[in-house]
């Protein structure tokens, strides 16, 4: 299973409007942000762990490119 996977059970509404799902280890500033593809099994080989789901907002402002 992947993260991807995991929220799509979890939030299968999917994230608001103009926001996505970041899965992080915690919510400090020094936490891990793990990839939407990839695999549980690989990464936690406990069979419990803690993860946080977090929501951030998906804004583009071409102007900030340039």
């Amino acid at each position: 299973m992947t993260f991807k996977e995991l929220l799509a059970f979890v939030f299968p509404s999917g994230p608001a409007i103009n926001k996505r799902f970041i899965v992080k280890s915690s919510l400090n500033n020094d936490a891990k942000e793990y990839l939407p593809n990839q695999i549980l099994d690989t990464i936690f080989f406990e069979e419990h762990a803690n993860i946080w789901i977090d929501m951030e907002l998906v804004s583009v402002d071409f102007d900030e490119l340039f």
